[in-house]
């Protein structure tokens, strides 16, 4: 099964169209060869309009094994994600979405990201990469879904977004924070200087 969000990126909407359309290439593909597909739609950031239009002209054709939604929600969304924790199911999350290197590491997902709109990020190991090219984004797909070590290795992969004990590390700032009216003040950001030196 695979789990589909493709955004626009900010600085290339206006290429939106046509780094989507590798993309659904490959996930028409996937689901002619048996691969459950599930696609949403993608937030509604400048170039979003073109994506959702693509979407519904791929969700009228009614291909087999694919499924196009506005959205999941959150719960069906993550579990979802969840079920990669089977290793009996073959599970990707595959788009540009930060969900596929935020969101997918505790749920030990393999994920495909696609482009560029994620560059620079923090991704743990079940995260792999793709140009908008089909051949390049059906091959880490495949690996995802029937390669066993890379599978058994997202399912033991660190996750690079949680450091553990987030109760007690906030309640000890808390607890050691200095009351007062300095903490509650509104604090104007005006061009000045501060005793740590200059801001604007």
């Amino acid at each position: 099964m695979v789990l589909f969000t493709q955004h626009s990126v900010s600085t290339e909407f206006d290429h939106a169209k046509e780094q989507l359309q590798p993309s659904l290439n490959a996930m028409e593909q996937l689901a002619a060869e048996g691969v459950q597909v599930i696609l949403t739609y993608p937030n509604n950031d400048a170039g979003g309009r073109q994506i959702i239009e693509q979407l519904q002209a791929f969700a009228s054709r009614q291909l087999p094994n694919t499924q196009v939604h506005r959205s999941l929600g959150r719960h069906v969304y993550h579990g979802v994600l969840a079920l990669a924790e089977n290793p009996e199911l073959a599970v990707a999350c595959v788009g540009n979405s930060s969900s596929g290197l935020k969101e997918t590491p505790a749920f030990h997902c393999p994920t495909v990201n696609i482009g560029s709109r994620q560059e620079g990020r923090l991704r743990g190991a079940n995260v792999l990469d793709a140009a908008y090219d089909q051949a390049a984004i059906l091959e880490e797909v495949k690996r995802c879904l029937h390669d066993s070590a890379f599978r058994k290795l997202c399912r033991t992969a660190a996750n690079p977004y949680w450091l553990g004990d987030a109760g007690p590390k906030i309640a000890e700032v808390l607890a050691n924070v200095e009351l007062g009216t300095s903490l509650i003040r509104k604090r104007m950001t005006l061009a000045g200087e501060t005793k740590n030196g200059w801001y604007r």
